[in-house]
């Protein structure tokens, strides 16, 4: 698994930028690089998710993500996913963290931001 992932998606740059903004033009970059990141994210991830709702056999493994029990909306069942659910929103999580939208290594307060809108995209505004 390991060698067909570096195959297939190469390592990112060996010196990826902190991005802790020390300017106002640096704070207006990072902005850009995480809500740029979070749009596409997004963009992708509504095809994906539409494909396991119109895709008969891809219905058939995503269709327990939506079988709460009426009356619970609680965190564990709003991420109820099956191995294939989770593993491409990890895949394109990692494909839209590695590089900016205009193909910059993308720098490591940038991701870290990512990660904490993407979680709580996941999980609270489900």
């Amino acid at each position: 698994g390991i060698y067909a992932w570096k195959m297939f998606i190469p390592p990112p740059a060996p010196t990826i930028p902190d991005g802790v903004p020390t300017s106002i033009n640096e704070l207006g970059y990072l902005t850009l690089e995480v809500v740029s990141g979070i749009v596409f994210y997004d963009f992708l991830f509504f095809f994906i998710h539409w494909g396991m709702h119109e895709i008969p056999l891809l219905r058939q493994i995503h269709h327990h993500h939506h079988a709460m029990k009426p009356g619970t909306v609680e965190a564990r069942d709003v991420v109820h996913h099956s191995l294939m659910d989770g593993t491409l929103q990890v895949l394109v999580n990692i494909f839209i963290q590695r590089h900016t939208m205009w193909g910059s290594p993308k720098s490591r307060f940038a991701r870290i931001l990512h990660n904490i809108l993407v979680t709580w995209m996941l999980t609270e505004s489900h």
